[in-house]
């Protein structure tokens, strides 16, 4: 009765008790059906992943469309441009699929941009880049999240 109990125990504390990582590195790979179509997957044992697309080939693109993989948790995504580098503000126009989303302001300030619109629009910072957070439910739900933007000189 005891080695019963015990093995319950040590598969609830396995289970349950592993504490997620604190911030995460998200992964993007391309999709192979356009230039500016990609997959993004998070680490389900992190609760903040964070991607840079400065720092990719999407940083081209006039509009992008990303497929999350199992949505879980936050992804914040720092969205620079060609504008980003040219240091001309650009305009950005997401397409709402009923995410939180939060846009985040220099400071770590994050305010709630959740709409009912189809499309929300958000203007680039000081930094001509536009910093938004995803918030999804910490556990596993659909196998696929997306985030579409187009952007546009202002």
């Amino acid at each position: 009765m005891s080695s019963t109990y015990f093995f319950v125990l040590l598969f609830v504390v396995f289970v349950n008790g592993s504490p997620l990582k604190e911030t995460c590195t998200a992964t993007v790979w391309d999709s192979g059906t356009g230039p500016c179509r990609a997959a993004i997957q998070t680490d389900l044992e992190c609760s903040n992943s964070a991607l840079d697309i400065g720092q990719t080939k999407y940083v081209t693109c006039d509009a992008v469309q990303f497929s999350w993989s199992y949505p879980m948790n936050n992804l914040t995504i720092t969205i620079g441009t060609q504008y980003t580098y040219q240091r001309k503000p650009f305009t950005l126009y997401l397409d709402n699929r009923g995410q939180t989303i939060y846009r985040i302001h220099d400071g770590g300030q994050e305010t709630e941009i959740t709409s009912r619109d189809k499309v929300i629009i958000q203007y680039s910072d000081a930094n001509y880049q536009i910093i938004l957070k995803f918030q999804e439910a910490d556990t596993i739900g659909p196998y696929l999240g997306f985030i579409n933007y187009k952007v546009a000189p202002q």
